[in-house]
Parts: C-alpha cells; sequence; structure tokens
C-alpha cells in the first residue's frame, strides 16, 4: 500500500519536505510514475538507498526520496 500511504501523506509531505525511506514491493511503472508525477516536482531526488537509479521492472528495493535542500 505504498502509493496510497504516499497519496494520503502528500500534502503533508509538500507542506515539510521530509526524507521519505521507502521499501517498494514489486510496483513497477505506477511507482515510478508517482515520483516523476509527484514528488520530483516538489523538489525531491529519487534513488535506491546506495544512490543508484531506481529499477524499473516488478522488484523490490528500497527507494530514498531526498528533498534537493537537504542534498550536500
Amino acid at each position: 500500500a505504498e502509493l496510497e500511504a504516499l497519496n494520503g501523506a502528500l500534502e503533508t509531505i509538500t507542506k515539510h519536505k521530509p526524507i521519505l525511506m521507502i521499501e517498494v514491493h514489486w510496483l513497477g511503472q505506477p511507482f515510478l510514475d508517482f515520483v516523476k508525477n509527484a514528488l520530483i516536482p516538489l523538489g525531491y531526488v529519487a534513488t535506491t538507498y546506495d544512490g543508484q537509479h531506481l529499477p524499473e521492472g516488478h522488484v523490490r528495493y528500497h527507494c530514498l526520496l531526498m528533498p534537493n535542500d537537504h542534498i550536500a
């Protein structure tokens, strides 16, 4: 229910710009679309925990979403 939780928290995310750590469970393109359409416009940068690009396809991984103003 990652997307439902993120959608429900979008107002709070927009207002407070927290660092988000998300375990993504085989969501594939819908998760990538949410990041692209909802979070990147808010100034977020999305990577895996080890700094790699988010994988495509239905895989399980850990996503780190950082607002630009938290990146050194």
